[in-house]
């Protein structure tokens, strides 16, 4: 399939580019997105460092000596080689859809009061009580849309219409690692203690990121989660 004109590939600085797939459908953009990333990795350039796809977009990180110097011919910068052999991958791009994701179930106890729970705010905000709030999330299956904010740290979704609030005003300055938070159509997992500015339900034990491991990440694109409680505290 040929993608060349439907696609924009943009410099980020001197050692990394951005494809955008906002041209297509809605829906079509995550799809062809990481099968762009699987065929950069399956085909490497030498001198590209790691091809990371977002839901309408991959970025590719490159050192651009490697590049050049193994370039032929010559181009007048390293983004003007990654940008042809990007060019060249959407023109020829193979759509993988692979229906074997893994599934991970995920153990959190829900949290109505304390510091880290925003599950009475939530219930302002949709007219829900926290019971039937609880049983949405555990009712649905939900995607890795992609990877970002901190390591291991996966946008899941789609999260139910009904259940979709905004971000706080005020960002907490801490969130404990572990902690179920919603925002939007998202839900997602604190990897690490970190700033957040997303409405937490839970907490769960289970580490998202062990650099020890490999991958390190416990979640990867595509990939499903399923929520099951242990509880409403």
């Amino acid at each position: 399939m040929n993608l060349s004109s439907k696609i924009e590939i943009k410099a980020l600085g001197d050692s990394a580019a951005v494809v955008s797939f906002t041209k297509l459908k809605t829906d079509e953009q995550i799809i062809f997105a990481r099968s762009f990333a699987t065929q950069i990795e399956k085909h490497r350039l030498k001198g590209i460092i790691e091809a990371a796809a977002a839901i309408s977009s991959v970025t590719i990180w490159y050192d651009p000596v490697e590049i050049l110097k193994n370039a032929d011919p010559k181009p007048i910068c390293a983004f003007e080689a990654v940008k042809s052999f990007l060019t060249n991958i959407a023109s020829n791009l193979h759509i993988e859809i692979n229906s074997a994701h893994a599934i991970h179930t995920i153990n959190v106890q829900f949290l109505k009061d304390g510091p880290f729970s925003d599950l009475k705010e939530i219930e302002k905000l949709t007219s829900l009580c926290a019971e039937e709030i609880i049983a949405e999330l555990l009712s649905t299956e939900f995607e890795v849309k992609m990877l970002g904010f901190l390591p291991g740290f996966a946008y899941l979704g789609d999260l139910p219409e009904k259940l979709r609030v905004p971000r706080k005003t005020t960002p907490r300055k801490l969130v404990p690692a572990g902690s179920l938070a919603i925002a939007e159509c998202f839900a997602g997992i604190y990897p690490f203690d970190s700033p957040g500015g997303w409405n937490i339900v839970g907490k769960t034990g289970i580490k998202m990121f062990d650099i020890d491991k490999n991958p390190p990440t416990l979640l990867k694109p595509g990939d499903r989660v399923k929520f099951i409680s242990s509880g409403l505290f």
